[in-house]
């Protein structure tokens, strides 16, 4: 089948959006959509009529037209089906088709168009395909997004931390009188403000108001010299405001011993990230699962990228992994990297021992994936949708979930599609909360956390206007969690040539790329 051109028009023929697939002229596709409307007639029975040259298939929209416009010589069946999926993307990017809104959606129109149809032949795709090249989500990227979002979060926690750091220098210098500028005097060679103390003299004979007023003189001169980091309320708040951000106690920050954290930030000092290593595991999970509650695929895809944050770091990384986990998957090191070695004992290591892994730049060192299964049980989280009808032209419809195995899932998410607008009405829902999203005519549950101790199972239980029970599919669902499928631990790193240990952070990623349930 060719097809020649899909287009928005409409009722008197005029084109809001038209994308050709082969070479045509503005003009001929003009003329063939002012000429669509005259063919019309109102005893027409089928969603095609034909010219002379070429074939018109269309869907009534509102007040529009979706106009598909293909040979005479096409599979008018397929034709048929791939104006289906044109109708639904249309709606799906515009609930409300209008002039107006067809305009502020074009550009995405023509971009979905083009995943479609492709030279004037239908690739093989589906809605939920469609939404996924459009918004071009890129494992790699999102890889890169957590790197980089590693990186700052470690350098802002270093800068509070030295903040503190200097706070309590500047605190256990007004304390002890001792000169604190910048100049010979200082002891530690570098000090956050200048700050003076004045001790108030003592009276031949003092009586207690006149203590009282010494003590009172004494804490308000050092505010005549200048910048007070010490003294200042406003300090105080925001080191209590730095240490509720890292979730600590801002009294056993301001209690800690002075003396031991003179000399923690040296003169010209640069702040370097705290561990020389990360150690970032990361995996993509995608399942099928049918109608019935059975499973027809599942694909587990996962790397392990090891970046030195120093130069010439030699190292050895070593897992620890769960043998019934592991034997599920089917593993793969990198070239450079040591395959025996990882075979016997888990660890990754460069082939060539004097070769040290590059600075700041991530290192994909072994990619995995899972054996097929066919048992539902296998994955990490199944989900059933069933839906039937009701008396009085309703659907009745139950969601339920189940989780398997001992994995702790995080903002678990479960979008039902409604093919309308209307807001369902919510008999019940087990775990979690549900809400509305009428732009995108789909019902979104979410649960915070599913584990063996916090919503294992749950149910949803809601009516919808209507009678068809073929509009809740495909149901989307996605997760994250921050552990293993594969049962991957980082249990050390060390050096290559000495086994002297070396301080490491681990990040475990895993989220789903595409978790649908009833897809065709």
């Amino acid at each position: 089948m060719v097809l020649l051109s899909a287009a928005v028009t409409t009722r008197t023929g005029k084109p809001l959006v038209a994308r050709q697939f082969v070479e045509m002229t503005k003009a001929r596709i003009e003329n063939l959509l002012v000429a669509f409307p005259k063919l019309l007639t109102p005893t027409l029975q089928h969603t095609f009529v034909e010219n002379e040259s070429v074939r018109f298939l269309f869907l009534p929209m509102e007040a529009l037209y979706l106009v598909l416009i293909t040979t005479k010589q096409s599979n008018v069946v397929e034709d048929l089906d791939t104006l289906r999926l044109l109708g639904k993307i249309v709606n799906d990017a515009c609930p409300m088709p209008s002039e107006e809104a067809i305009a502020e959606v074009a550009f995405d129109l023509v971009a979905a168009f083009d995943e479609v149809v492709s030279l004037g032949y239908r690739e093989s795709i589906t809605l939920q395909g469609v939404r996924a090249n459009l918004e071009m989500n890129s494992h790699e990227e999102k890889l890169s997004i957590m790197i980089r979002q590693s990186k700052e979060l470690e350098a802002k926690s270093e800068a509070k931390r030295q903040a503190a750091n200097l706070k309590q220098k500047a605190l256990a210098a007004a304390k002890s009188g001792a000169p604190t500028g910048f100049g010979p005097s200082s002891q530690s060679g570098f000090n956050p403000a200048p700050v003076s103390y004045q001790p108030q003299p003592a009276a031949p004979t003092p009586t207690a108001a006149a203590a009282s007023a010494a003590k009172a003189g004494a804490a308000a001169a050092p505010k005549k010299g200048g910048l007070q980091l010490g003294k200042k309320k406003r300090g105080e708040d925001a080191l209590e405001a730095m240490a509720a951000e890292d979730g600590l106690d801002a009294d056993a920050i301001k209690d800690t011993n002075p003396a031991k954290l003179v000399g923690a930030a040296a003169p010209g000092a640069v702040a370097v990230p705290k561990e020389p290593v990360l150690v970032l595991i990361s995996e993509t999970v995608s399942a099928s699962i049918k109608q019935d509650g059975s499973l027809a695929s599942f694909t587990c895809n996962g790397e392990v990228q090891v970046t030195c944050r120093l130069d010439d770091i030699k190292c050895a990384v070593s897992f620890s992994r769960d043998d019934a986990l592991a034997q599920g998957f089917v593993f793969k090191t990198h070239p450079q990297v040591d395959k025996a070695l990882w075979d016997k004992s888990a660890a990754l290591v460069l082939k060539q021992k004097d070769r040290a892994f590059t600075a700041n730049a991530p290192f994909g060192a072994l990619r995995y994936h899972n054996k097929p299964v066919d048992d539902v049980s296998s994955i990490p989280l199944s989900v059933t949708v069933w839906p039937q009808t009701a008396p009085g032209g309703k659907c009745n419809v139950n969601v339920e979930y189940e989780l398997h195995g001992e994995f702790e899932l995080l903002q678990v998410t479960v979008v039902v599609p409604l093919g309308s607008n209307e807001a369902p009405e919510v008999v019940n829902v087990e775990g979690g909360v549900t809400r509305h999203n009428s732009r995108r005519q789909q019902l979104e549950w979410v649960i915070d956390e599913v584990s063996p101790s916090a919503h294992p199972t749950g149910s949803l239980e809601f009516n919808l206007r209507g009678t068809d029970t073929t509009i809740f599919f495909p149901t989307t669902v996605s997760f994250n969690a921050a552990e293993s499928l594969a049962g991957l631990q980082v249990s050390a790193v060390a050096a290559a040539d000495t086994k002297e240990p070396i301080r490491f952070d681990t990040d475990v990623k895993l989220v789903t790329d595409a978790y649908l349930v009833g897809e065709e």
